[in-house]
Protein backbone atom coordinates (compact mmCIF):
# COMPACT_ATOMS: atom_id res chain seq x y z
CA UNK A 1 0.00 0.00 0.00
CA UNK A 2 1.36 3.34 -0.95
CA UNK A 3 -1.02 5.48 1.15
CA UNK A 4 -3.04 6.80 -1.77
CA UNK A 5 -6.78 7.08 -1.40
CA UNK A 6 -8.75 6.46 -4.56
CA UNK A 7 -12.35 7.54 -4.94
CA UNK A 8 -14.87 7.01 -7.65
CA UNK A 9 -18.40 8.29 -7.71
CA UNK A 10 -20.99 6.15 -9.47
CA UNK A 11 -24.13 8.12 -10.18
CA UNK A 12 -26.21 5.23 -11.45
CA UNK A 13 -25.03 1.84 -10.27
CA UNK A 14 -26.09 -1.29 -12.12
CA UNK A 15 -29.42 -2.45 -10.75
CA UNK A 16 -30.91 0.99 -10.18
CA UNK A 17 -33.97 2.22 -12.03
CA UNK A 18 -31.73 4.46 -14.09
CA UNK A 19 -29.45 1.56 -15.05
CA UNK A 20 -31.36 -1.70 -14.70
CA UNK A 21 -29.63 -5.04 -14.83
CA UNK A 22 -29.74 -6.85 -18.15
CA UNK A 23 -31.28 -10.30 -18.38
CA UNK A 24 -27.76 -11.74 -18.48
CA UNK A 25 -26.79 -9.75 -15.37
CA UNK A 26 -29.88 -11.05 -13.53
CA UNK A 27 -29.11 -14.63 -14.50
CA UNK A 28 -25.47 -14.32 -13.44
CA UNK A 29 -26.50 -12.80 -10.12
CA UNK A 30 -29.06 -15.55 -9.52
CA UNK A 31 -26.55 -18.27 -10.37
CA UNK A 32 -24.03 -16.76 -7.94
CA UNK A 33 -26.60 -16.55 -5.14
CA UNK A 34 -28.07 -19.99 -5.83
CA UNK A 35 -24.65 -21.66 -5.85
CA UNK A 36 -24.69 -21.78 -2.05
CA UNK A 37 -27.65 -24.16 -1.98
CA UNK A 38 -28.35 -25.48 -5.50
CA UNK A 39 -26.51 -27.17 -8.31
CA UNK A 40 -25.82 -25.14 -11.41
CA UNK A 41 -28.28 -27.33 -13.33
CA UNK A 42 -31.08 -26.69 -10.79
CA UNK A 43 -30.43 -22.96 -10.84
CA UNK A 44 -30.46 -22.83 -14.65
CA UNK A 45 -33.72 -24.80 -14.76
CA UNK A 46 -35.30 -22.32 -12.32
CA UNK A 47 -34.12 -19.44 -14.51
CA UNK A 48 -35.68 -21.05 -17.58
CA UNK A 49 -38.98 -21.56 -15.77
CA UNK A 50 -38.91 -17.99 -14.45
CA UNK A 51 -38.43 -16.55 -17.95
CA UNK A 52 -41.39 -18.63 -19.17
CA UNK A 53 -43.62 -17.84 -16.20
CA UNK A 54 -46.19 -15.99 -18.31
CA UNK A 55 -46.61 -19.02 -20.60
CA UNK A 56 -46.81 -21.76 -17.96
CA UNK A 57 -50.26 -23.33 -17.62
CA UNK A 58 -49.83 -23.09 -13.85
CA UNK A 59 -47.41 -20.62 -12.26
CA UNK A 60 -47.33 -22.97 -9.28
CA UNK A 61 -45.12 -25.22 -11.41
CA UNK A 62 -42.25 -22.83 -10.82
CA UNK A 63 -42.89 -22.68 -7.08
CA UNK A 64 -43.11 -26.48 -6.89
CA UNK A 65 -39.82 -26.85 -8.73
CA UNK A 66 -38.12 -24.33 -6.46
CA UNK A 67 -39.42 -26.18 -3.43
CA UNK A 68 -38.02 -29.44 -4.77
CA UNK A 69 -34.73 -27.70 -5.55
CA UNK A 70 -34.37 -26.58 -1.94
CA UNK A 71 -36.33 -23.33 -1.62
CA UNK A 72 -39.66 -23.30 0.14
CA UNK A 73 -42.55 -21.81 -1.83
CA UNK A 74 -42.54 -18.61 0.29
CA UNK A 75 -38.76 -18.22 -0.13
CA UNK A 76 -39.03 -18.61 -3.87
CA UNK A 77 -42.00 -16.25 -4.08
CA UNK A 78 -40.09 -13.65 -2.08
CA UNK A 79 -37.07 -14.02 -4.38
CA UNK A 80 -39.02 -13.64 -7.63
CA UNK A 81 -42.21 -11.70 -6.93
CA UNK A 82 -40.62 -8.58 -8.42
CA UNK A 83 -40.60 -10.29 -11.84
CA UNK A 84 -44.34 -10.92 -11.67
CA UNK A 85 -44.94 -7.34 -10.50
CA UNK A 86 -42.65 -5.96 -13.25
CA UNK A 87 -40.57 -4.16 -10.64
CA UNK A 88 -36.81 -3.74 -10.22
CA UNK A 89 -35.14 -6.48 -8.19
CA UNK A 90 -34.95 -6.08 -4.43
CA UNK A 91 -31.88 -4.33 -3.09
CA UNK A 92 -30.29 -7.56 -1.85
CA UNK A 93 -30.46 -9.02 -5.38
CA UNK A 94 -28.75 -5.90 -6.69
CA UNK A 95 -25.86 -6.30 -4.29
CA UNK A 96 -26.97 -3.43 -2.06
CA UNK A 97 -27.76 -3.68 1.65
CA UNK A 98 -31.55 -3.74 2.13
CA UNK A 99 -31.51 -0.89 4.67
CA UNK A 100 -29.98 1.56 2.14
CA UNK A 101 -33.36 1.78 0.42
CA UNK A 102 -35.25 2.52 3.61
CA UNK A 103 -36.92 5.87 3.54
CA UNK A 104 -36.87 6.23 -0.22
CA UNK A 105 -40.13 7.08 -1.84
CA UNK A 106 -41.40 4.30 -4.04
CA UNK A 107 -43.53 4.74 -7.06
Amino acid sequence: KDGRRLERRVLNAIGTLERPMSDADLETKFLELAAASHSNREAREMIELAWRLDTLPDAGELAKYASIAGLTVPQFRDQFQYLVDDQPPPLELRGEPADRGAGRASG
